[in-house]
């Protein structure tokens, strides 16, 4: 990473001193006025205002060379095409990386009439984060929770529905089948197909259990 660095400064430096004593002593007519960068995943567009403060057209040409901080690749150059600026106006210069970094820090030169009158030479650091991609996988974890969620919860969910023609009654001490048949009127057979208890058809408190409702039809008496 500093070898690359090092080689965009020298780079940077080289460039720097490239223009000619005269330009860099006038008022430079080219500045660039915003910045800003674009896109989905590693196909990212970066743009530059340029602004033209003289009282003349001027026709811009050069390239933006590209850094990826994080990354052991090398500078990437990508060229500007020929664009007029009008005096005293704005022109939108912009470069297409088709193979840019998901995330991290980008770090931009943009040179315009490399050597030439008038010139331009400005560094620029851009930080690129996948905000849509970020808010895909937030709501896609979100969505994946929320169901593992609602998976476990679905068996306490049917546990505690009570289904037709069932009261739900909670065990208290002293409760068993035969005070409770007596209690609502069916049979502890009923109680006990109901709650699929097994023998000997012991009733633990605080259980919740159901009971079917009145109405239910008793086996018949045997005389």
């Amino acid at each position: 990473m500093f070898k690359r660095l090092a080689i965009f400064s020298a780079l940077l430096t080289t460039l720097a001193f490239s223009v000619p004593p005269a330009a860099a002593l006038a008022p430079a007519p080219l500045e660039v006025r915003a910045t800003r960068q674009y896109g989905i995943g590693i196909d990212r567009t970066f743009e530059f205002d340029v602004a033209n403060t003289s009282n003349r057209d001027l026709f811009a040409r050069g390239r933006v060379v590209l850094l990826n901080v994080y990354d052991a690749s090398m500078p990437v150059t990508i060229p500007v095409p020929d664009v007029r600026i009008p005096a005293g106006g704005v022109a939108t210069i912009g470069v297409r990386w088709q193979n840019a970094p998901l995330a991290g820090q980008i770090r931009a030169l943009l040179v315009l009439n490399d050597g030439q009158d008038p010139s331009l030479i400005q560094p620029f650091v851009f930080w690129v984060f996948p905000i849509e991609q970020a808010a895909l996988f937030v709501g896609i974890a979100a969505a994946a929770i929320a169901l593992a969620l609602g998976v476990l919860r679905l068996p306490k969910y049917l546990k505690a529905r009570v289904p037709p023609g069932m009261l739900s009654y909670v065990v208290e001490e002293d409760d068993t089948v035969v005070t409770l048949s007596t209690r609502y009127d069916v049979t502890w057979q009923d109680i006990v197909r109901a709650n699929r208890l097994k023998p000997p058809y012991a009733l633990k408190i605080g259980r919740r259990i159901l009971i079917p409702k009145h109405g239910l039809r008793r086996p018949e008496a045997k005389y």
